[in-house]
């Protein structure tokens, strides 16, 4: 796993649908920007992969090449490492992480 990935994402506050079925790859070393008004999921979306909002449906995930000093691990916060990969997954149900 390598880049970052949403697979069908749906997020939802207080019942709103704010981000709906987002399908969208960003591959190592491509470069992306995420554009739209005000209220449109930007910030959604990166607060889903980055693990703070729990997405109502789909899931996502990022992996990048590192060094050892990614330390966050444990399948209570979705995170795994090793010597040269920090990676991290989220979904709409508790997923454990691949290392």
């Amino acid at each position: 796993m390598s880049g970052i990935r949403f697979d069908s994402v749906s997020v939802a506050y207080d019942g709103n649908v704010v981000l709906d079925s987002l399908d969208l790859t960003v591959e190592p070393g491509e470069v992306m920007a995420l554009l739209g008004p005000s209220g449109s999921g930007k910030t959604t979306a990166l607060r889903a992969v980055a693990g703070f909002v729990r997405p109502a449906s789909g899931g996502c995930s990022w992996a990048v090449r590192t060094s050892p000093t990614c330390r966050r691990t444990g399948a209570a916060s979705g995170w795994s490492s090793s010597s040269t990969r920090c990676s991290r997954t989220c979904g709409s149900r508790r997923t454990s992480p691949s290392g």
